[in-house]
């Protein structure tokens, strides 16, 4: 019998037709000791019971003798759907995850599509996906910073394998595409069994589902779309705030510090925060445009140091006074927090520190655990971070009663929006292996329950308040966090990004442009001076509401965390952009609002535009975005942005018929 331990492409192709013993399926099975470590298994561990048409029944040897892998398959033209089953279980482990099949894809001529920060798009040959281990929080987590059940790879021929987790109960995930020794990679979709019990029989929800298509990332995000709707449990479409449905433009900026996490964090010219509205008011004039004022640096805690933000900095009174002054010229106001974690000490604040109430109500145990007991926490976190401390378990009561406390303050205040959940990427709650909290000590669909529940239980009290998170909502949350913060740009770090978060959920949810932090360690920001209308131009074909960020003087920066007395954008052309596109935004609602995208009615090519990134040099796009919609009412129509301050000539076909389309600088057309 031969093992092997990938497939190639053509392999996959070749297993359509049915698994025989000569080609066994690569898996990997993963457990835990009762010390926390880990054990993974693959089919090398194993010797075949059964082996039918569609089933292959599986034994695990020496120690593992009373294992039993149960795959269950079904081969259609083009098509392998796949479920797993797993019992007898030895009594001193855990059974963790499950990674029931796993291709292994050529690097060559393929390029990954990964739902990954709103949708990226990674070259093989280059290397690099951004996988990370799996553990308390990953790149590839769903649903976090992944957002949906599915990736893809897309060959130079025009088509692809699609690889998706067809899971209605949206169970806790791993997408990753790791590399092989060969230089190939490994698909690799893990589900976390969490409520599987070591007595009892893990079956794997849902198929997992491998397809072969024609087209492109359109095409693979087709399918999921399709799925997903026929399937799961979706919000109403087009429950936007009202604030969406009037296209305000969002206007971010701190009222201590000089935009950047360190340093000195005295107050600035924006506060007290009244202060700032000259500045709001000359730029809705110049924008024409109600505004959201969103604002940084704001707690009377410490900046970045959950879950305590309240009293705001400099008090109630002072915040009010503000918020009264935007309404009454119907402005909004907004306000970032950092979510679910636990702060023992302020990086940015040193005066701030809360271990001596940490230890005194024995807070430890209110935390999430890793698979040793260890405390820690993923995102910004320690001596170089914004914080010292470590993330909240949100099954235990105390932790879930302080967020519902923390939201009340703040829905009393009457923001218009808060951000709590910045740092829980995709509304993320993150893994824990705790052993007394009171849910399965491995990760899995309870988390996401969990979650939900909670989320749940904030719109019910607060229904006046609209939420967000860091990197736009998954996929199960998008009921809740309404409006957020997208991370587009972290994808410029390793990849091209592409609008699938939009082509997705646009119906559904609405979000904004965000504060575009940490593009200084990714872009040379002078060696391509027009990366700031580029990412504009990005977001306003995505749907996206549009957003600005202050430095000193009312003036605009390239983004959070950009010191301030570095070389900034030239504001003419970005503030005629913003103005220019938020008027079409509002002009055609029924589109870049209500709108589903869709693939382009018309082939658009044109000139070309290079940016300037640290790692891979300069990476040509096009010098022009371009989107399709259809309406609610069943109309469509597709939109080229020029985001450069000169005109241009694109070639436009359509229908068999070819002809020359000129672009104004700054602005967008809308062809039939």
């Amino acid at each position: 019998m031969r093992m092997l331990n990938s497939f190639t492409c053509k392999n996959i192709q070749s297993m359509l037709n049915g698994i025989s013993e000569d080609a066994l399926p690569h898996f990997v099975l993963g457990f835990r000791e009762d010390d926390g470590s880990e054990v993974h298994l693959e089919e090398g561990f194993f010797d075949i019971l059964t082996n039918e048409t569609e089933e292959l029944v599986l034994a695990g040897r020496e120690r593992f003798k009373t294992l039993r892998l149960r795959l269950i398959w079904k081969a259609e033209k083009g098509a392998l759907r796949i479920k797993a089953e797993v019992s007898g279980v030895p009594d001193d482990l855990l059974l963790e995850y499950v990674e029931p099949f796993i291709p292994v894809i050529p690097a060559s001529g393929n390029t990954l599509l990964l739902a990954r920060n709103e949708g990226q798009l990674i070259d093989l040959e280059k290397g690099n996906p951004a996988s990370a281990s799996p553990g308390w929080h990953y790149y590839g987590f769903y649903p976090g910073q992944t957002e949906a059940q599915f990736m893809a790879v897309l060959n130079s021929a025009g088509g692809g394998l699609y690889a998706g987790a067809h899971d209605p109960s949206r169970s806790t995930k791993c997408f990753e595409c790791t590399s092989c020794e060969s230089g190939a990679y490994m698909l690799k979709i893990r589900y976390y069994c969490g409520d599987g019990r070591k007595e009892e029989t893990y079956r794997m929800p849902g198929e997992l589902l491998f397809l072969f298509f024609e087209g492109d990332w359109m095409d693979a995000a087709s399918i999921y779309r399709d799925w997903m709707e026929a399937n799961s449990v979706l919000p109403e479409k087009y429950d936007f705030p009202q604030f969406v449905k009037e296209s305000q433009v969002v206007l971010i900026y701190p009222v201590r510090g000089r935009g950047q996490d360190k340093g000195d964090m005295s107050a600035n010219e924006y506060f007290p925060y009244a202060k700032a509205m000259p500045f709001v008011e000359r730029l809705a004039e110049v924008l024409d445009s109600k505004i959201m004022s969103l604002i940084m640096h704001w707690e009377g805690t410490a900046p970045w140091a959950p879950p305590y933000v309240w009293p705001p900095l400099g008090g109630e009174e002072a915040l009010a006074e503000y918020r009264d002054m935007l309404h009454a010229k119907g402005h909004t106001l907004g306000v970032y927090c950092s979510g679910t974690a636990w702060t023992q000490f302020s990086t940015i604040d040193m005066s701030y520190n809360r271990k001596e109430q940490f230890e005194r109500e024995h807070l430890a145990r209110e935390m999430i655990r890793g698979p040793h007991g260890e405390l820690a926490a993923y995102l910004c976190n320690g001596w170089e971070q914004q914080r010292f401390g470590f993330d909240m378990c949100m099954v235990r009561e105390w932790c879930r009663n302080t967020v519902r406390k923390e939201l009340s303050k703040m829905s009393g205040f009457g923001f218009d929006y808060v951000q709590f959940f910045d740092q829980n990427n995709g509304g993320a709650a993150h893994c824990c292996w705790g052993r007394d909290h009171g849910h399965p000590p491995v990760p899995g669909v309870w988390q996401v329950d969990n979650m939900r529940r909670l989320l749940d239980e904030i719109k019910q009290g607060f229904p006046d308040l609209v939420l967000g998170c860091e990197a736009a909502a998954a996929e199960p949350y998008l009921s809740v966090l309404k409006f957020s913060d997208l991370r587009f740009q972290w994808n410029i770090r390793n990849s091209r990004v592409v609008p699938l978060y939009a082509f997705l959920f646009h119906e559904y949810v609405n979000n904004f442009m965000g504060n575009q932090c940490n593009l200084g360690y990714h872009l040379n920001f002078m060696e391509s001076p027009y990366n700031l209308l580029w990412r504009i131009a990005y977001s306003f074909n995505a749907g996206d509401l549009l957003s600005l960020v202050l430095r000193d003087g009312g003036h605009l920066t390239w983004g959070w965390n950009v010191p301030w007395d570095e070389e900034q954008p030239d504001e003419r052309p970005v503030l005629e952009l913003v103005r220019n596109l938020n008027a079409m935004r509002k002009k055609y609602p029924e589109y870049l609002s209500r709108g589903r995208m869709i693939k382009p009615l018309a082939k658009v090519s044109g000139g070309k535009w290079r940016l300037s990134t640290k790692r891979f040099g300069e990476v040509e796009y096009d010098s022009f975005f371009t989107s399709a919609w259809i309406s609610p009412e069943g109309n469509c129509a597709q939109f080229v942005t020029n985001f450069l301050p000169f005109k241009q000539k694109v070639t436009v076909e359509k229908d068999g018929e070819k002809g020359i389309l000129e672009l104004p600088p700054l602005n967008a057309v809308v062809i039939a």
